[in-house]
């Protein structure tokens, strides 16, 4: 499994509105589950550096440029999640990310369900929180362009 880095920056930057995080990834042996629990993995590893990049940008109180956040996005590439074996995570920060594998369970969903329209995807998408909610339209076409086959995903809940 790999992070298409800069797809995936580069796509988190074009879409900062949004509170949903998007990233890509090359798969050449697809392992079914096992390839998703280690796309999940991956992502937190991804999110946890976007969370590095927001700390730095708010302790230095800055305002810079896509490219110039984008370059220190590269810099937090050893940020990387956490592994334990605690069973609660209710009191614990956005950040640092901590993964207890042993609990990550994932329930197979259909296209149907995920593209409902009282589904949590849409949901998230359309009602998100601090005016960072998007359009149906947006929402189409972004998902027009991400998943042109939707009828054939394999889909899972974790």
């Amino acid at each position: 499994m790999e992070l298409l880095e800069k797809e995936s920056i580069d796509f988190y930057l074009e879409r900062a509105w949004t509170v949903l995080r998007y990233a890509f990834f090359k798969e050449e042996e697809y392992d079914g589950l096992n390839s998703h629990q280690e796309a999940v993995l991956e992502f937190l590893n991804y999110s946890s550096r976007l969370c590095a990049g927001w700390s730095w940008r708010i302790k230095e109180g800055l305002i810079v440029s896509k490219k110039i956040y984008a370059q220190k996005l590269y810099e937090f590439r050893e940020e990387k999640i956490n592994y334990t074996d605690i069973r609660f995570f209710d009191k614990m920060k956005e950040y640092p990310i901590y993964v207890n594998k042993e609990m990550m369970r994932a329930k197979r969903i259909t296209p149907e369900s995920f593209w409902a329209e009282d589904g949590i995807y849409r949901t998230s998408f359309l009602d998100a929180p601090q005016g960072a909610a998007g359009t149906e339209e947006e929402f189409n076409q972004l998902n027009d362009r991400l998943f042109p086959d939707k009828d054939h995903l394999h889909i899972y809940l974790w």
